[in-house]
C-alpha cells in the first residue's frame, strides 16, 4: 500500500515538472513575438469589451428615454442581443486569452536584449506582455529617455 501511494505521489510530481521547468527558462525570440501577439489580442479583446459595455449603456439610455412601445421592443431586442455578444466576449477573454497568456508568457523570464527588441516604442509598452516586466520596462524607458 505504501509503495502504491509513493508511486502515485511520484507520478504527480513528475507530471508537474514540465510546467515548472518551463517557468525557469527564458523565452525564445519566437516565443517573445508570440507573447506580443497575445498581448495585442488581449488589448483588442479589452477594447471590444469596453465598446460592448458602451453599446449596452447607450441602448439602455435610449430605452429609458422613450415611451413608444414598438421602439422599446426593438431596443429591448437590441439590448438582449448585445448582452449575449458581450457574454461571449467575456467568456473568450476569461476562459481562453488570459489563462493562455498567463501560462505561456507571464510566468516566464525574458532576456533583456529580446525585451528591448520587441518593446522598443512607447505604443508597444502598452502591450500587456511589456507591462508584465516592470523592471525591464523602466530600464528601456531610462535608456530611451522616456518618462
Amino acid at each position: 500500500m505504501k509503495k502504491m501511494v509513493g508511486l502515485i505521489a511520484m507520478a504527480l510530481i513528475l507530471a508537474g515538472l514540465p510546467d515548472q521547468a518551463a517557468w525557469g527558462k527564458d523565452l525564445t525570440r519566437d516565443e517573445v513575438r508570440r507573447c506580443m501577439d497575445f498581448g495585442y489580442d488581449i488589448m483588442r479583446a479589452e477594447e471590444r469589451l469596453e465598446l460592448g459595455e458602451r453599446a449596452q449603456r447607450d441602448i439602455n439610455r435610449r430605452l429609458n428615454g422613450t415611451t413608444n412601445r414598438d421602439y422599446q421592443r426593438q431596443l429591448t431586442r437590441d439590448y438582449n442581443k448585445e448582452v449575449r455578444k458581450q457574454s461571449r466576449r467575456i467568456e473568450n477573454y476569461e476562459d481562453y486569452l488570459l489563462p493562455r497568456f498567463n501560462k505561456d508568457c507571464a510566468r516566464r523570464s525574458v532576456q533583456t536584449s529580446d525585451y528591448e527588441r520587441v518593446c522598443n516604442t512607447q505604443d508597444r509598452m502598452e502591450n500587456p506582455f511589456c507591462r508584465s516586466f516592470p523592471d525591464l520596462a523602466n530600464r528601456v524607458k531610462r535608456k530611451n529617455g522616456w518618462k
